[in-house]
């Protein structure tokens, strides 16, 4: 049969079914078993992607034809796919957005313009020949004509009448609408920030409906744990891309020295478990007279108290900077010429600490008296809607923020603009000291000062009194604080799973264990660095899901070096900001055709083809398969002036584990990262801000009960400080004469410390600090709220609240 014959057959028959059919609307079953009717006329979206470099356009063109061949046959969509560079993408996205809202907004001035113009001429001509007439007479209205006919009054999609076109064999096919100027339908996104952005642009479509119906399809693909960690107040936003998430932390067991010694592995769940073991590695270099000099020495734990720390329980360590611009510092020439004369962004001094050491080799610590810079120099005064200061006529001030280098402070830099102020942490801003420049690098002083103070914006008390702006923050890495979380089970430390409570952890029993038995690894020298001719009979490694699985299959054992070890996870994979919002796909708010785009983003992310074809371009022109079935295929990109170069990056194209994986990443990564991503978990801190969870509140934190907390820190640790033993740690932990330092009467309820008990409150409110059910009148507390109520508010908000809520 010839191809010309071929295809008039298959348009008969096509026609056919549409004539016995209908092609403008399909019948389907909801949830309830109702029948609705879905638009299934031919549609065009605009699908905007992140494209390499070296990517040119013979390639997109050849790629983009393939693609919307598949999305017409399977969908009648037509997808036009605006390919973009990282480095001019956002731009033209952005550009794009805010210019297809202007034109809603011309296509909406130009009905009421043609509106207008009918009824003036009424009866001269035919409405059709009017409206012709309009358009001529204002032919920048023209372009807008048909943008109105896209969707009803209520904003749905409208089912317009298919027309047909002959293709260049005089078949009939079907003529697909051109893509409207500016059209955003689909497009690529990253980073939090970005998506936060667009969603507060209101930019982003809900997608939750379309994942509970006509794309649920994508549950069974993308990983349960980034669909629920993009979750922005129990919507998602956009469909992020299946990539490898994390990495476990695995504690390797010696697994010779530790069978010598009839250990069990079944019973070891962390690294308290191993104590005996330890006990036993220590009395057998004893044995062979090894010291922690000596070659052939076993250490016992290669790490150290703070690595391990950090696995078995969460310290919060709260501080904060003072942000207020009232609190700035100027720093006046007196009488005797002492004082640089310059605006000093926050009058808070504080001791920058610095080990030297000296050319004889002795360390000794140098103390450097610095100003600390705010984060937010604009709180008290008038900025225009790009941040930067104006004048009393609205003027641009060209102010900036300038290093004091005179006094040799350490941040090195030249000047810093506003924004860049507010972007500089905490820890950053404590080391320089920031002045304020006009346009010509000069002094701004009290008398040159040209920015408009505006008061009225300022957060006040319950008495009217400028409210102090701060900035918290908290160390997740901290070795100590006298709050905070015991950790559970290793697989189960994920959001909705655990609160990290601002516990009082010297009255918990569990801590108080944990606690002296990791202090006397120390007593006992357990930790270690391996040194030559040494080796370890526990250690830490991180790594991706083989190992779990090659030890999983050999009966928990792993070889390292040609050494066997006992592999237990220690900690599993968790998904970060970059993995949960670094590479996502979203439906534009405004555009016309959410179900057509989530059809598209649906199949893209559960079908090989088309994510292979957007991800490698075309079999055999731009790329060709490596290896075969038994092995596995790999992907190995084509060079080819015929059909141009095609490079896309792999994370940024969709779901990574349905596409064919590159050579130099080997056939089975995806088997490997599928099972890594299975028992990934999200961090439970993920998403949360106290900043951000302050912001809108009539209360700010309590920063003297985060100085209360901070004292009674250095009291802890100084109450067992000279403790040499096991046995001396666990009578200070457990003695409950508080007079005799006990730290369990110290820190416990009993001991009346009214600061440690609002610490401790997830429910404390200011507004009834005595307790919601008390008889007694009360007066608010002005100092704040907890930082525990303001997590525990979130945890309640979103939904992240774990059933298992109590400890001890």
């Amino acid at each position: 049969m010839s191809k010309k014959l071929l295809c008039l057959t298959l348009s008969i028959l096509m026609l056919l079914s549409c004539l016995l059919t209908g092609c403008s609307t399909k019948k389907s079953t909801d949830e309830e078993g109702g029948e609705e009717q879905v638009d299934n006329s031919a549609k065009t979206i605009v699908m905007w992607v992140v494209t390499e470099n070296e990517t040119d356009e013979k390639a997109e063109e050849l790629v983009n034809k393939a693609f919307t061949k598949i999305t017409k046959s399977k969908f009648k969509t037509n997808v036009v796919i605006k390919f973009c560079t990282e480095a001019e993408y956002y731009e033209k996205l952005e550009t794009a957005i805010e210019d297809s809202q202007k034109d809603v907004l011309m296509a909406e001035e130009a009905a009421k313009e043609l509106r207008k113009y009918l009824k003036l001429h009424k009866g001269e001509k035919s409405n059709d020949q009017l409206t012709k007439d309009f358009y001529k007479e204002y032919p920048k209205y023209a372009p807008y004509a048909d943008m109105e006919e896209e969707e009803d009054e209520d904003g749905e999609e409208v089912t317009t009448e298919e027309e047909t076109v002959l293709n260049e064999f005089g078949i009939a096919e079907i003529k697909y609408p051109e893509p409207k100027p500016n059209q955003v339908d689909i497009f690529y996104l990253s980073g939090y920030d970005r998506y936060m952005t667009y969603y507060n642009n209101e930019w982003l479509a809900s997608l939750n409906e379309e994942l509970s119906t006509s794309s649920k399809k994508l549950n069974d693909y993308i990983s349960t744990a980034l669909l629920s960690g993009v979750q922005v107040e129990g919507g998602v936003y956009a469909i992020p891309n299946n990539v490898e998430i994390g990495q476990y932390t695995y504690m390797m067991i010696d697994k010779k020295l530790f069978d010598a010694y009839y250990q069990k592995i079944d019973k070891i769940g962390n690294v308290l478990d191993l104590n005996s073991f330890f006990r036993d590695v220590k009395n057998e270099n004893a044995l062979n007279n090894k010291t922690p000099d000596d070659a052939g020495y076993i250490v016992p734990l290669a790490s150290n108290y703070a690595e391990v720390a950090k696995m078995l329980c969460w310290y919060w360590d709260m501080s904060y900077t003072d942000q207020s611009v009232y609190d700035m510092y100027y720093d006046e020439i007196n009488a005797n010429g002492e004082g640089t004369g310059r605006y000093y962004v926050l009058k808070k001094k504080y001791v920058v600490e610095t080990e030297v050491t000296d050319e004889n080799g002795e360390t000794k610590v140098e103390k450097t008296e610095v100003i600390a810079p705010s984060v937010q120099p604009d709180v008290l005064y008038k900025t225009n809607a790009e941040g930067q200061f104006v004048d009393k006529d609205g003027k641009v001030l060209n102010y900036s923020y300038k290093v004091d280098d005179e006094k040799g402070f350490l941040y090195d830099a030249d000047k810093i603009s506003v924004d860049e102020v507010k972007t500089l942490k905490p820890d950053a801003l404590a080391a320089g000291a920031l002045y304020l420049v006009d346009e010509n690098g000069d002094a701004v002083t009290p008398e040159t000062d040209k920015r408009v103070k505006i008061d009225g914006e300022t957060k006040t008390d319950a008495d009217g009194n400028a409210r102090p702006t701060y900035y918290y923050f908290y160390d997740d890495e901290a070795e100590f604080s006298i709050l905070g979380t015991m950790m559970k089970d290793a697989a189960d430390r994920s959001r909705g799973e655990i609160n990290l409570g601002f516990n009082s952890l010297f009255t918990s029993a569990e801590y108080r264990e944990m606690y002296a038995t990791m202090k006397d690894f120390e007593y006992q020298g357990y930790f270690g660095e391996v040194k030559d001719g040494q080796t370890a009979a526990v250690f830490f490694q991180e790594g991706d899901a083989r190992i779990k699985l090659e030890a999983e299959a050999n009966k928990g054992v792993y070889t390292v070096g040609g050494k066997e070890y006992y592999a237990v996870v220690a900690e599993y994979p968790e998904a970060t900001e970059k993995e949960l919002y670094g590479n996502m796909f979203a439906v534009y708010a405004n555009s016309n055709y959410l179900a057509r785009s989530m059809e598209v983003i649906t199949y893209l992310n559960t079908n090989a083809e088309l994510r292979n074809l957007l991800q490698y371009g075309i079999e055999g022109q731009h790329y060709t398969l490596v290896g075969d079935k038994e092995t596995g295929l790999t992907a190995r990109p084509l060079s080819n002036k015929e059909y141009g170069i095609y490079r896309m990056d792999i994370a940024k194209t969709g779901n990574c584990f349905i596409a064919t994986p590159t050579e130099s990443m080997g056939a089975d990564a995806w088997t490997y990262a599928k099972s890594q991503n299975n028992d990934a978990l999200v961090n439970p801190l993920l998403g949360f801000d106290f900043n951000t969870a302050v912001a809108d509140s009539d209360y700010s934190l309590d920063v003297t009960l985060i100085d209360h907390i901070a004292e009674l820190n250095a009291q802890a640790l100084d109450a067992i400080k000279d403790c040499t033993n096991k046995e001396e740690l666990m009578e200070k932990l457990i003695n409950n004469k508080e007079n005799d330092g006990g730290l369990a009467a110290m820190f416990g309820s009993a001991a009346g410390d009214v600061k440690l008990n609002k610490a401790t409150n997830p429910e404390y409110d200011p507004e009834s600090p005595l307790g919601p059910e008390s008889e007694e009148e009360q007066t608010p507390d002005k100092s704040g709220s907890s930082p525990y109520t303001v997590y525990y508010s979130w945890l309640t908000t979103y939904g992240y609240l774990a059933e298992d809520e109590a400890e001890d």
